[in-house]
C-alpha cells in the first residue's frame, strides 16, 4: 500500500469533523496559489551554493558533476 493510500484510509476513517477541517484547510491551500509555485518531482531548480560541515561554500553544480542530486527538505521539530 503507498502513503497515498495510507492517508486516504485514515483520512476516510476519521470523525466528521476532522473530515470537515481537513477539506476546508485543502481548500484553502488551494485558494491561496501556493499550490502552483512547488517544485514538483523531476523540476528543474536554478543552481545554489550552501556550507558544507566545514562551512566551506559547496556548489550545487559541483556535486552534480560527479552524479546526481538529491535534497532533503526537514522541516524541523515542531
Amino acid at each position: 500500500m503507498s502513503l497515498k493510500d495510507d492517508l486516504l484510509k485514515i483520512k476516510e476513517n476519521a470523525p466528521e469533523p476532522i473530515q470537515q477541517m481537513i477539506k476546508s484547510e485543502k481548500e484553502r491551500l488551494e485558494s491561496s496559489g501556493l499550490l502552483e509555485s512547488c517544485l514538483n518531482a523531476g523540476d528543474r531548480i536554478p543552481n545554489f551554493s550552501l556550507p558544507n560541515h566545514y562551512g566551506e561554500l559547496i556548489s550545487s553544480d559541483k556535486l552534480l558533476s560527479t552524479g546526481p542530486l538529491v535534497i532533503a527538505f526537514y522541516r524541523g521539530g515542531w
